[in-house]
């Protein structure tokens, strides 16, 4: 069975046929060029596309100026910026299936990600923003974390390493002092345990075993975390 995350990447990665193209329209009158970009139609909430846009926009009002060749963070994604037809700038991901990055044309799996990682935090507290881990950065991962039945994922800012994000197997007999542990890239744990995803961008002091994308416990401290009913959280919780 594709779990969650696997399966909306996979709903994203559609055909060239079936993409929608999204253009910018504000940049140009700061003398820079549009950014275009492409989505499958049924991967992303609608409004998600326009947001994108939005933020761009701000971005080159700002000050901020982009050449081909660049990357550019959006969330927790590294998207690549490419030379496009009419002067334009077009945005690529990575298609979300390998290391190292292979850079596709479409920022469907991006969109998702945001949306999911925001409502996820949004789940536990409505009114704070999500704390992006990019995929390009490591955290750490004990010795057995990634073939653990549970997994038991914490974020502790006084690491002051990459994400702050530390992976363990929940079920360890030993200590975390006890254990050995390695930096690992974001995007390579994810790919290897899908079900983390949507926690990765809860705040410091957080922690959550999960074993599946609707089997987890999230605490706050030592107190446990429930998510507010009617969220994105609590939806998956909710359905069998």
């Amino acid at each position: 069975m594709i779990v969650g995350f696997a399966a909306a990447i996979l709903a994203a990665a559609v055909s060239s046929a079936t993409l929608e193209e999204h253009v910018t329209s504000k940049c140009g009158k700061y003398g820079e060029p549009e950014f275009v970009f492409s989505v499958g139609p049924a991967s992303v909430v609608t409004g998600d596309a326009s947001w994108l846009i939005t933020s761009l926009e701000a971005m080159v009002a700002s000050g901020e100026r982009f050449k081909p060749g660049e990357i550019l963070l959006i969330g927790p994604v590294p998207l690549k910026v490419e030379a496009a037809s009419n002067g334009r700038l077009r945005l690529l991901e990575p298609d979300m299936k390998a290391m190292p990055f292979n850079y596709v044309d479409s920022v469907g799996a991006t969109l998702n990600m945001v949306r999911r990682q925001k409502d996820a935090v949004q789940s536990l507290d409505a009114n704070a923003s999500p704390d992006f881990a990019p995929l390009h950065l490591p955290l750490l991962v004990s010795s057995d974390a990634l073939q653990a039945r549970v997994i038991l994922m914490r974020r502790d800012s006084s690491l002051q390493m990459g994400t702050n994000w530390v992976l363990m197997d929940a079920e360890s007999k030993l200590s975390a002092d006890e254990l050995t542990f390695r930096p690992m890239s974001v995007y390579e744990a994810m790919l290897q345990r899908p079900e983390i995803h949507d926690f990765l961008a809860l705040p410091d002091g957080y922690s959550v075993a999960v074993s599946g994308q609707r089997d987890f416990v999230i605490l706050k401290g030592d107190q446990t975390a429930t998510p507010v009913k009617g969220s994105y959280l609590f939806g998956l919780q909710a359905t069998p």
